[in-house]
C-alpha cells in the first residue's frame, strides 16, 4: 500500500531503533484524555449503563411487538439499543426485493417525511441505535413514527405490485 521506497525507509528506521515508531499527533494528548475521563464520570454519575439496559429492553420488546408480523419485515434483531428490522419482498420465504428498488432507503426517506432520521443499511434494513441516553418514551415515539412511515411504505408496494400484475 505504500511505495517500496517509503517502505525501506520505514523499515530501515524501525530496525535502527528496535521498534516500529508511529503515532498520531493527537495520540495520548491531555486535552482529549481529560474529556474522556470526565466522560467515563458523567456514565457512572448517571448510570447510563443500567439506563441504556432498561430502555434497550423496552426498545427490544416494542421493535418485535410491532414489526416481526408487519407483511414487509422478515426479521426483527437487536440487542440492548442496538436494533434492525430487514425488509423482504416474500415474508414466507425471507426473499429480498430486487435491489434496484431501494426499498430500504425508500424507507428511510419516509421516516425523514414523519421526522425520524432512519438508517438504511444492506439488504433493506433498517438500523436503530439510538444515543445512550434516549429514554422510553422517546423510543416509543421513534417507533411510532417507523410505523407510519412502513404504513406509508406498505402502500406503495402495495400499489407497485398491483400495476406490474
Amino acid at each position: 500500500m505504500v511505495s517500496d521506497q517509503v517502505f525501506r525507509s520505514i523499515a530501515e528506521e524501525s530496525h535502527r531503533i528496535g521498534t516500529f515508531g508511529h503515532g498520531y499527533t493527537y495520540s495520548g494528548h491531555p486535552v482529549p484524555a481529560a474529556v474522556a475521563i470526565e466522560t467515563l464520570k458523567l456514565y457512572d454519575e448517571l448510570n447510563i449503563v443500567e439506563h441504556a439496559r432498561t430502555v434497550g429492553t423496552h426498545l427490544q420488546k416494542e421493535l418485535r411487538r410491532r414489526f416481526a408480523d408487519h407483511e414487509l419485515v422478515g426479521e426483527v434483531r437487536g440487542i440492548g439499543l442496538i436494533g434492525a428490522i430487514e425488509l423482504v419482498d416474500d415474508k414466507a420465504t425471507h426473499a429480498n426485493f430486487d435491489p434496484a428498488a431501494k426499498v430500504g432507503p425508500r424507507l428511510a426517506k419516509l421516516c425523514e417525511k414523519h421526522g425520524m432520521i432512519g438508517r438504511a443499511l444492506p439488504s433493506d434494513t433498517l438500523a436503530f441505535s439510538p444515543p445512550l441516553i434516549i429514554t422510553e418514551e422517546e423510543v416509543t415515539e421513534m417507533l411510532d413514527r417507523t410505523e407510519r412511515a412502513l404504513a406509508d411504505l406498505t402502500v406503495e408496494i402495495r400499489r407497485e405490485r398491483m400495476a406490474a400484475s
